[in-house]
C-alpha cells in the first residue's frame, strides 16, 4: 500500500477501471479489515484495557520543527549508510528507562548499550550533545562529534561569547579531553567533539569556492546525512492511513524500516545500486506472485483461517465419483480426476492434494 496509494482501503478492492488493483486477487476485503482490526503488537490485559478508555495517550509528543507538530517520537541509531541499528519508542513521562532529569543522555546509553568500549564513533545534533554526555562517552572508549547547544551547562564561556567574523573560529580544550569549538558561517557554529583536533581543512562549495572550516564540522556534515537519507526514503512509501491506531502505525512503521534495512544490505551486498521502488516491486511480487489464470479469492469466504481438504463422499453404491482437479485444468489445461476437494472454497472444486497448497497459496 505504500507503492500504491488510495483514499480508502475499499479502494483497493473496486473494480472500476479506474483501480482494478491487485489486492482482490490475494485476499477478501472483509478478510483484510478483520485481520487490520485485530492486529496487536503486545499483550492485552485489563488495566491496559482501563487506561486505554480513561486516560489520554501520553506517548504523543510535540515534536517542534517537524511538519507533523504531534505525534510518537522515535529515537534510532543508524551507520553512515543508513542502515537501522537500534529503535526506542519514547513513552513520555511513563517512561521508565529514559524519561526524567538527564533524559537525553538515558536515551543514549540506551540507544548505545550494545556498542560502548568498543571504540565506536558516534554523530549526534545538538538536541542530545553536553560537555557532559561527551565525559561519560569519552570514559566508555565511544568518541562523539555534533552541535552543541549554547545553553548547556559546563559550556565554555569564552567560546559561547566570542564574537567572531565570518571564517573565524575558536577551540577550547577540558581535561578529558572534549573539545568545544565555535565557528562563523553566515551563524555561528557551536560544535563539540572528543576525536577531532582544531584543525582548519580546505573545503569546496556548490559554487566550487575554497573556504576553510574546521574537521569536525566537515565530518559531521558528511556522516550526518545518514539520518536525513533515512527519513527522506521513509516519506516516499508511507503506508500509515490517518485513521489508524497509534501501535500499529508504529507496527507498520517497524515493518517499513525493516524493509528499508533489507535495501542497504542488497545493495552493499551485491555492490550495486538498485532504486529503493524497483526493490519494493521485487519483495512484493515475490511474496505475492501473479494468481493463476481463473482463481479469484471469494468475497463471501468462509471464516476458517485454514481450509482443509475433504474426502468425497461415496453414492449409495459405495462408489467415489471423482472430479475434475480445478487447479490442474486452469493452470496447464490437464484433465486430471481426483478424489479430494475443498468444502470451503465456492462451489466447493475438486483438488488433487499435490495442487491443494498451491490452490490455495499455503507457503
Amino acid at each position: 500500500m505504500g507503492n500504491v496509494k488510495t483514499n480508502r482501503y475499499s479502494d483497493y478492492w473496486r473494480k472500476s477501471y479506474l483501480y482494478n488493483l491487485f489486492a482482490r486477487h490475494f485476499m477478501s476485503r472483509n478478510r483484510f479489515l478483520l485481520i487490520l482490526r485485530c492486529l496487536r503488537f503486545g499483550v492485552n490485559n485489563l488495566e491496559s484495557l482501563i487506561d486505554y478508555f480513561n486516560k489520554k495517550i501520553g506517548i504523543r509528543q510535540y515534536l517542534k520543527g517537524k511538519r507533523h507538530k504531534y505525534g510518537i517520537k522515535l529515537y534510532i541509531l543508524a551507520t553512515p549508510g543508513g542502515l537501522t541499528l537500534q529503535l526506542h519508542m519514547y513513552k513520555g513521562k511513563r517512561d521508565n528507562e529514559v524519561g526524567g532529569q538527564g533524559h537525553t543522555n538515558k536515551v543514549v546509553a540506551k540507544l548505545l548499550k550494545h556498542y560502548l568500549n568498543t571504540g565506536r564513533h558516534v554523530y549526534m545534533d545538538n538536541f542530545y550533545n553536553s560537555v557532559d554526555l561527551a565525559d561519560f562517552l569519552l570514559r566508555n572508549k565511544t568518541h562523539v562529534t555534533g552541535t552543541l547547544r549554547v545553553k548547556r551547562k559546563r559550556n565554555p564561556s569564552i567560546v559561547c561569547t566570542s564574537k567572531l567574523r565570518r571564517g573565524g573560529s575558536i577551540f577550547r580544550f577540558n581535561r578529558a579531553g572534549s573539545c568545544v569549538c565555535k565557528w562563523k558561517d553566515q551563524r555561528d557554529v557551536l560544535m563539540i567533539s572528543t576525536k577531532h583536533s582544531p584543525e582548519l581543512k580546505v573545503f569546496i562549495n556548490k559554487r566550487g569556492q575554497q573556504i576553510l572550516k574546521p574537521d569536525m564540522v566537515i565530518e559531521y556534515n558528511k556522516f550526518m546525512n545518514a539520518v536525513d537519507r533515512h527519513d527522506q526514503m521513509m516519506s516516499y512509501y508511507t503506508c500509515e492511513h490517518k485513521t489508524m491506531r497509534w501501535y500499529k502505525k508504529v507496527g507498520i512503521h517497524i515493518f517499513q524500516t525493516m524493509l528499508l534495512n533489507a535495501y542497504f544490505l542488497f545493495n552493499m551486498k551485491m555492490g550495486k545500486t538498485m532504486d529503493y521502488l524497483e526493490f519494493r516491486e521485487v519483495v512484493i511480487t515475490k511474496l505475492l506472485p501473479p494468481p493463476p489464470e481463473g482463481h479469484r479469492v471469494d468475497r463471501q469466504a468462509n471464516h476458517s483461517i485454514c481450509h482443509l481438504p475433504a474426502h468425497l463422499p461415496k453414492d449409495q453404491k459405495d462408489n467415489t465419483k471423482r472430479r475434475r482437479c480445478k487447479y490442474c485444468w486452469d493452470t496447464k489445461k490437464v484433465r486430471k480426476n481426483c478424489l479430494f476437494y475443498c468444502p470451503e472454497c465456492e462451489n466447493e472444486p475438486g483438488l488433487c492434494l499435490e495442487c491443494f497448497r498451491t490452490y490455495h497459496r499455503y507457503n
